[in-house]
């Protein structure tokens, strides 16, 4: 029987039914599978079959997709499509400004204190990830704190999927 959430994830190849995550982070996000399998007494198959679902109902499996939501006229009739918050596989949301909760800033918050960080006291995580870098900056202490918007859709799959793991323990 076909999954079609499998047979349309963009980006990605299929091997043993398990997503292979591209080479750029892929250790890391193999050691974090592994660990969340540990914690929550699951194997690794069974989680990345998770991700797979859970990205195939928020985006098809895309991981650049954008949220669309419909525009209505007065009698309630579709007219139309805007652009809404949600980003990337999991469609996290922007933040405020752009109508959203803010999600991805959450979930990427929640990947700095995994890998060791603590965004109140400024502690730095010792293998932060280069690509995290720019949703950080340094205060005039030197300590790292949050900036800005974390828009998912322009990161790869597993930095993405990276994201999902930190922001489920």
């Amino acid at each position: 029987m076909a999954d079609p959430y499998r047979d349309s994830l963009v980006g990605e190849q299929m091997t043993n039914r398990s997503v292979v995550p591209g080479a750029v982070d892929d250790n890391m996000y193999s050691r974090m599978l592994g660990d969340i399998s540990k914690q929550y007494g699951s194997s690794v198959e069974n989680i990345e079959d998770l991700m797979g679902r859970i990205s195939f109902h928020e985006a098809k499996g895309d991981p650049a997709a954008i949220q669309q939501s419909n525009v209505y006229d007065d009698e309630g009739n579709i007219t139309g499509s805007k652009v809404a918050p949600g980003r990337g596989l999991f469609q996290y949301e922007l933040g405020e400004e752009a109508g959203g909760s803010g999600a991805g800033r959450t979930a990427m918050n929640r990947l700095y204190s995994y890998l060791g960080g603590d965004v109140m006291t400024g502690k730095r995580p010792e293998n932060m990830p280069d690509w995290m870098g720019q949703y950080f900056q340094e205060n005039k202490w030197g300590n790292l704190e949050p900036s800005g918007d974390v828009d998912a859709s322009q990161m790869s799959p597993s930095q993405q999927k990276m994201m999902f793991l930190a922001n489920a323990t």
